[in-house]
C-alpha cells in the first residue's frame, strides 16, 4: 500500500520570534543514546514561537475528482438480461470537499417478454485493483454489513434498471491512496455473483488550493500548536475532522521519516465528527485545530534534540508540517 502520510513544506518564509525566516534548525547532535527520562522542560529551540504557511498541492483541476480513465467493458448476458457496469465521478462544483465514485450496473431486458430478476441485498459491491485485468488480491474492498433482504425486480420488454454503489471521500480514504484504480463491480444475483469490469478512475482525495497556517508557541515548559485552514478555491469546500484533529510528533530525521514519538498519545478524544463548509477565501480557526501540551507528556522520552512535526487529520487524510526542533530534558 502506498504511503498515506505526507510532509508538506512551507511556501513562504515564516517567523521565529521575530526572525525573518523559518527553517528547521539542525539538531545539535544525534538523538541522545542514553535512556534517561525527562527531568526538565520541553523547549522550542531558537525562540519562543515558530510559524509558517504551507500550501497543498493542486491535485485536481476545478472540482474534478475521479475522472474515468478507461471505457467500461462490454455488457454481460445472464438469465435473459444484459448487465453493463461503469464508474462515474460524484462531485459538485460548489462543494469541492464532497467527492466520490458511483459504481453503477445497468440491467436491461432485451427480450419481448417480461423477465424476473432476483437479486440479493446490497446488490452492487466494488473491488479496487491496481491492474487492468482485475486479477489477484484487490487493493481494497469496502467493509460493512448488509441489512437489505433479497428482492425481485420485474423488467418489462426493453426496460432497464440501474443499481449502484456510492463511495464518498471519507469511505474511499479508509482504504485508498491517490492514484489510478481498476474497478470490478460484483453484482449479487440471487443465483450467482457476476463480476463485471466497470473501467477505471483516477482518485484524488486531497483538497487542492488550500493553505495551512501553522504556529507553535513555547509556553511554560510546554507547547501550544495551532493550525488555521484557508480556502483558496473559487468556491466553498467541505471539511470533516474529529475532536483531536491536531497533534504533535517528534522525529529523529529532519524529513520526518521513521517512526515518530507521538506526544500526548494517551489523551482522550471525544468520538464525534465535525463538518464545516468553508467559503472561498475564508479561514477556519476551530478549537479542534489547537493542542496544548505540557512537559509531562514527554515523560519517558530520552533527552535530546528532536525534529518537531504538527500533525493535522482532515478529511480522512493525515498531513505533517515540519516546525523546527525542540529539546527534551532542558
Amino acid at each position: 500500500m502506498r504511503d498515506r502520510f505526507r510532509a508538506i513544506h512551507p511556501t513562504a518564509p515564516g517567523r521565529r520570534g521575530g526572525a525573518a525566516a523559518l527553517f528547521a534548525i539542525a539538531a545539535s547532535g544525534v538523538l541522545a543514546a542514553c535512556s534517561s527520562l525527562l527531568t526538565g522542560p520541553l523547549d522550542l529551540e531558537g525562540g519562543r514561537s515558530t510559524e509558517a504557511t504551507f500550501s497543498s498541492e493542486s491535485l485536481i483541476p476545478g472540482a474534478g475528482f475521479a475522472r474515468p480513465a478507461q471505457s467500461a467493458a462490454p455488457a454481460v448476458a445472464y438469465g435473459g438480461i444484459t448487465f453493463q457496469a461503469s464508474v462515474l465521478p460524484v462531485d459538485t462544483a460548489l462543494d469541492a470537499g464532497t467527492m466520490g465514485l458511483r459504481i453503477q450496473v445497468r440491467a436491461r431486458n432485451p427480450s419481448a417478454e417480461t423477465v424476473r430478476l432476483p437479486v440479493r441485498g446490497c446488490t452492487v459491491w466494488p473491488e479496487f485493483y491496481d491492474n487492468p485485468d482485475g486479477t489477484g488480491t484487490p487493493v481494497w474492498v469496502p467493509q460493512g454489513q448488509c441489512a437489505q433482504e433479497p428482492y425481485d425486480v420485474m423488467l418489462a420488454p426493453g426496460e432497464e434498471k440501474v443499481f449502484d454503489f456510492l463511495a464518498y471521500d471519507v469511505m474511499l480514504a479508509s482504504g485508498l491512496e491517490d492514484g489510478r484504480y481498476y474497478i470490478v463491480a460484483r453484482f449479487h444475483h440471487a443465483d450467482t455473483t457476476l463480476r463485471l469490469h466497470a473501467g477505471s478512475a483516477d482518485v484524488r482525495l486531497r483538497l487542492p488550493n488550500m493553505a495551512y497556517h501553522v504556529r507553535v508557541d513555547d509556553r511554560e515548559g510546554g507547547l501550544w500548536a495551532r493550525v488555521r485552514v484557508e480556502n483558496r478555491n473559487p468556491g466553498p469546500v467541505r471539511l470533516e475532522f474529529g475532536a483531536c484533529a491536531v497533534g504533535l510528533e517528534l522525529y529523529q530525521n529532519a524529513d520526518l521519516t521513521g517512526d515518530p514519538i507521538r506526544l500526548g498519545a494517551d489523551r482522550v478524544c471525544p468520538a464525534y465528527l465535525a463538518v464545516r463548509t468553508l467559503g472561498a477565501g475564508a479561514v477556519l480557526d476551530a478549537p479542534e485545530f489547537e493542542y496544548r501540551l505540557s512537559d509531562r507528556a514527554t515523560r519517558g522520552v530520552p533527552r535530546g534534540a528532536y525534529h518537531l512535526a504538527v500533525r493535522l487529520e482532515l478529511n480522512a487524510r493525515t498531513y505533517r508540517f515540519p516546525m523546527g526542533t525542540v529539546r527534551v530534558g532542558g
